[in-house]
């Protein structure tokens, strides 16, 4: 069964999201907090509403853009716990060089997604409330993140993290109630329905390396 996403709404808010996450790294950043996991998430959105329009991160080219950002997110979202939930029982059958090979492509499709807006969206005014925090849930280790963008458009984007030894981490984000790993995991099964896993590797690869614009592991039917 073909699971529909509203693409072009995820591929908006993981940009914004980004340039939130990734702009602290231009500038001096304030001490930490040592909280909840809304705590973390204010953190990195507040520190966007002083340094998204500043010179310094505009005289940036792309690939300095990509760096800070990679830098940023490499800490913030698990790209490995990521990986497990897309595959799914593919993952236990993957040897552990595998699986670190196949969680840094993931991480690199999923920057590829939003760097293709990110010279756009870096010019825009960013709004002084940017992000709405409605509510959290929490169970030991683990938490929920009911929040919304209010730009560039009002948008539901839920957060599910986990706490780490020294911070929070996003483990899946929910977009319009459709879950990213949610979304790459149907396409994953897709290919390997019919290819190997080797094959699915390639394709991540080759579109990580490719040009920002379409970010689709296997095709839409």
């Amino acid at each position: 069964m073909t699971i529909r996403i509203p693409q072009s709404r995820l591929l908006c808010s993981i940009t914004f999201l980004t340039i939130l996450l990734g702009t602290s790294a231009v500038r001096a950043e304030p001490p930490r907090p040592v909280g909840s996991a809304t705590d973390e998430l204010r953190w990195h959105f507040d520190q966007v509403l002083a340094t998204a329009q500043t010179p310094s991160f505009r005289a940036l080219d792309t690939n300095g853009r990509r760096a800070e950002i990679r830098r940023i997110t490499r800490g913030f979202f698990n790209w490995t716990e990521m990986s497990r939930r897309a595959l799914g029982v593919l993952w236990g059958e993957r040897s552990g060089a595998e699986r670190r090979a196949f969680a840094t492509s993931f991480g690199a499709l999923a920057e590829r997604a939003y760097m293709g807006q990110v010279e756009q969206l870096s010019a825009r005014a960013v709004p002084r409330d940017p992000v709405r925090y409605l509510d959290e849930w929490t169970s030991g280790r683990h938490a929920f993140v009911r929040t919304v963008l209010m730009y560039p458009q009002a948008m539901p984007v839920d957060f599910l993290m986990s706490r780490g030894a020294a911070r929070w981490e996003v483990h899946d984000v929910w977009v319009d109630g459709v879950s990213a790993t949610a979304n790459y995991g149907a396409q994953f099964r897709r290919v390997t329905a019919n290819e190997s896993f080797a094959a699915l590797a390639e394709r991540m690869i080759a579109k990580a390396s490719s040009a920002p614009g379409d970010t689709r592991v296997a095709s839409q039917r």
